[in-house]
C-alpha cells in the first residue's frame, strides 16, 4: 500500500475503519507477510505494531499449526471469498509471550493498490469457551443427578420430544433409553387421554414454573407392555443449550393407591359392624379415657345424638348398671369398672396394655 502520506482518500477511510474495529485485525498480502494491524492487534496479541508489519503471519500461529498454515492461504488466495476461517474446527492464536488462545477468524479478500490483500478479523473467544466448559460440567452433574434421583425423570423439549430419561424410568415404564428419547412424550400417556395432552404442554410452556401436573385429578401413565399405573408428577421448566425444556418427576403411587383402597373397604366394614349395633352400645375412647364417639345403639339406650369424630383408640360393649361414659373410662385406664360388663373388648389401639378381663367380670 502507499504511505499514509500519499494515500488516497478512501485508502485513509479505511485505516480509520480498521483502526476503530472493535476486534483484532490483521492485514496479509499473497506472500503471506503482515502489511497493517490495528489497536486491539496490538492489545490481543502483546505486540507493538511496528515489530507485526513485514513479518509472517505464521508467528501468530502455534507452533503445531506452522506447517499447513501456507497452503492453507494459497487455498484461500485461490478462492477469493469472504468466509471463516477453519469452519467447525477449533482454531487458536499465538501471543509474543508463547500463550495460545482460541479465536475465531474471519477472511475477507480486499483490493488494493498493491494488489489482492486478506483481512483477518480476529476475535478471542477465551471467555466464551469457559463459559462453555463450566455449561457442560453443568450439564454433566445435572445429568448425574437426574440419573441418581429415586423417581423416573423424563424431560421434552417444547415439541413434546423425550430428550432425556433415567434408568428410574426405564424400570417404571418398561423401555430402554434408546427407545424413548427422540419419540413424542404421548408414547407415556394412556389412549384416552392423549388427544388433550398437547394442549396442556402448550398450557404449561406458556406459564412456566414448578407446580404438580393435573393438581386434584387422577393420572395414569403407560408401560411398553400397555399396562396403565396411576402416578403424581411434578413438573419443572429447565432452560438448557437446546432452549427451554420441561423436566417431569414421576411417582408409581399404585402402592398408595391399593393401601388407600383397603384402608376404605376397612372403614365400610368397620361402619357396618359397629354401626349395625343397636340393642347395646359401643363406646369409642382415645388414650386417654374420653369418650370420643358411640353407636346408635347407645342413642337408642341412652337418647344421646349419634356422632362419629375420628377413628377410636379404644372399642367396648355397654354394661349391666351404672354409668355407660364412667365405665368406659375406667376400662380405658387399665382400671376394673365399678359395675359388670356386659359383652367383651372388641379392639384397643396405641400400644396400651390389655385391659383387666375380656369380659370384664
Amino acid at each position: 500500500m502507499t504511505s499514509p502520506k500519499g494515500e488516497s482518500a478512501g485508502e485513509h477511510r479505511f485505516r480509520l475503519v480498521v483502526e476503530a474495529a472493535p476486534n483484532a485485525m490483521v492485514m496479509i498480502d499473497r506472500a503471506g507477510k503482515i502489511v497493517m494491524v490495528n489497536a486491539q492487534a496490538e492489545r490481543v496479541f502483546g505486540y507493538p505494531r511496528a515489530e507485526l508489519v513485514g513479518l509472517p503471519v505464521e508467528v501468530l500461529v502455534p507452533e503445531r499449526f506452522r506447517g499447513h498454515h501456507p497452503e492453507l492461504r494459497t487455498t484461500f488466495f485461490a478462492d477469493l471469498r469472504p468466509r471463516p476461517m477453519g469452519e467447525g474446527r477449533d482454531l487458536y492464536a499465538l501471543r509474543k509471550d508463547g500463550s495460545e488462545f482460541p479465536v475465531e477468524i474471519g477472511l475477507n479478500p480486499i483490493e488494493t493498490d498493491e494488489g489482492m490483500m486478506v483481512l483477518s478479523a480476529i476475535v478471542d473467544i477465551t471467555a466464551r469457551k469457559v463459559a462453555e466448559l463450566a455449561l457442560r460440567d453443568s450439564e454433566r452433574r445435572f445429568r448425574l443427578i437426574v440419573e441418581a434421583a429415586p423417581n423416573a425423570m423424563v424431560m421434552i423439549d417444547p415439541a413434546g420430544r423425550i430428550v432425556m430419561v433415567n434408568t428410574p424410568a426405564e424400570r417404571v415404564f418398561g423401555y430402554a433409553r434408546a427407545e424413548l428419547v427422540g419419540r413424542p412424550v404421548e408414547v407415556l400417556v394412556p389412549e384416552r387421554f392423549r388427544g388433550h395432552h398437547p394442549e396442556l404442554r402448550t398450557t404449561f410452556f406458556a406459564d412456566l414454573r414448578p407446580r404438580p401436573m393435573g393438581e386434584g385429578l387422577d393420572l395414569y401413565a403407560l408401560k411398553k407392555d400397555g399396562s396403565e399405573f396411576p402416578v403424581e408428577i411434578g413438573l419443572n421448566p429447565i432452560q438448557t443449550d437446546e432452549g427451554m425444556m420441561v423436566l417431569s418427576a414421576i411417582v408409581d403411587i399404585t402402592a398408595r393407591k391399593v393401601a388407600e383402597l383397603a384402608l376404605r373397604d376397612s372403614e365400610r366394614r368397620y361402619s357396618v359392624l359397629v354401626n349395625g349395633v343397636t340393642d347395646y352400645a359401643i363406646y369409642m375412647l382415645d388414650p386417654d379415657g374420653i369418650v370420643t364417639n358411640w353407636n346408635r345403639g347407645r342413642t337408642a339406650h341412652q337418647g344421646l345424638p349419634h356422632r362419629r369424630d375420628r377413628r377410636p383408640a379404644l372399642l367396648v360393649l355397654s354394661h349391666r348398671g351404672g354409668p355407660c361414659c364412667e365405665c368406659a373410662a375406667a376400662i380405658a385406664r387399665n382400671r376394673r369398672p365399678r359395675w359388670p360388663v356386659r359383652g367383651r373388648i372388641l379392639a384397643r389401639a396405641q400400644g396400651r396394655q390389655p385391659l383387666p378381663g375380656q369380659r370384664g367380670d
